[in-house]
């Protein structure tokens, strides 16, 4: 089926697309307003039906994927995983800044209860099963179906990308449906557009679609699991606190979309594409070293707070990838290396310092300011 999809016109691939979206929003609204039906479903956890409904979709995925003749992306693991990871620096620096800040709001307000085990173990499970659904359908289906459609050049690889980015915005349109402000909605679309380029980008680089998934689920746990597990904030709620702002977000997923794809990255991808082999080894080492040194540097100088501990990770993961590809006399890897350490300790000790002594100090504060403003950053991503 692959080979057949392959030799259809480019407007017919786009509404194939669309089909495979349309089945996905069918099967989130259908099939999951028929599971919030069955009986005590919720006891357990609130968030039980939500995870058999991203059971559906990742159910969903994983066929298309074998009908379209896509199991190769399954296995596949590109660069490798320490490489991949490390090329998803971004993501990872995202997840650790986004979870250390939802740690000390928890801090700042711990008259808020943890719900109970089952309820954290579903809601993790669900965030993850999240991740697995919405990559293998729109970066493992949609975007390699532009993939191998569009023309192999760097130009038909950025279309494919921007396609698939308009596609995951659009999907976000569904939330018009459960009652969710227009103008919030149109911004959210926006946002989740820039944000779906973004793992589109990263996959083009990384052809690992298991990184993907992995960053994804880890995004939405860090940025969902206060909220969710301590305040239970309302889904619609949550969307209509949503504003003409939170388009500031755009230059966050831009940064990294213009990086990913930098013309000599964009060069190697049309070139793997072609099915060439691209080994960049050695011409890596040096770079990799030096900009892991930068991650490690900055990890130490930002680190009286914590919010920047995953600059040290990047700078470590960085660093130890250096050193694989030229391990003798590599001093500046090496370098890097014990500095991103430090950082990483660094910015422990600073959420440490944080949590056990400033914060109890914001007491006087006008709690209902601050997470005001807090909600507005989450609500920017």
């Amino acid at each position: 089926m692959r080979e057949k999809m392959k030799t259809l016109p480019i407007p017919v691939t786009i509404l194939v697309a669309v089909g495979v979206m349309v089945g996905f929003v069918c099967i989130l609204t259908g099939l999951g307003s028929l599971i919030g039906l069955i009986p005590n479903l919720d006891k357990a956890s609130p968030y039980m039906g939500q995870m058999l409904c991203e059971i559906l979709l990742s159910i969903y995925g994983a066929g298309l994927i074998c009908f379209f003749g896509q199991t190769d992306i399954l296995k596949s693991k590109g660069e490798g995983w320490l490489k991949s990871i490390y090329i998803a620096g971004f993501f990872v620096g995202y997840i650790f800044y986004d979870f250390v800040a939802q740690l000390f709001v928890q801090a700042m307000q711990p008259e808020h209860e943890l719900q109970p085990f089952v309820s954290v173990a579903v809601f993790t499970i669900t965030m993850l099963l999240v991740g697995f659904a919405e990559e293998i359908v729109f970066r493992g289906v949609i975007l390699n179906l532009f993939l191998d459609r569009f023309p192999n050049t760097k130009g038909g690889i950025v279309a494919a990308i921007i396609a698939d980015g308009i596609c995951f915005g659009g999907l976000h349109l569904i939330n018009l449906l459960s009652g969710a402000n227009p103008v919030s909605v149109i911004v959210q679309v926006i946002t989740a557009g820039f944000m779906g380029a973004t793992f589109a980008a990263l996959y083009v680089r990384t052809r690992n679609i298991w990184v993907c998934m992995l960053a994804h689920g880890l995004i939405d746990f860090a940025t969902l699991f206060w909220g969710t597990l301590y305040q239970g904030t309302d889904l619609v709620g949550g969307i209509n606190n949503i504003s003409w702002i939170n388009l500031i977000a755009i230059p966050v997923f831009l940064v990294p979309i213009l990086i990913l794809l930098r013309k000599s990255k964009l060069q190697e991808a049309v070139k793997i594409a072609g099915g060439e082999t691209v080994d960049s080894a050695e011409t890596d080492a040096l770079p990799v070293a030096i900009v892991s040194l930068i991650m490690g540097i900055a990890s130490i100088v930002s680190g009286c707070v914590g919010y920047f501990i995953g600059l040290g990770v990047v700078g470590l993961l960085g660093s130890i990838l250096s050193l694989r590809y030229k391990k003798e006399g590599n001093k500046l890897a090496q370098a890097a290396r014990i500095v991103s350490i430090v950082g990483i300790v660094v910015n422990v000790i600073g959420i440490i310092l944080m949590v056990a002594v400033e914060l109890p100090m914001v007491g006087s504060m006008d709690m209902e300011d601050v997470m005001q403003q807090f909600q507005e950053l989450q609500n920017m991503q």
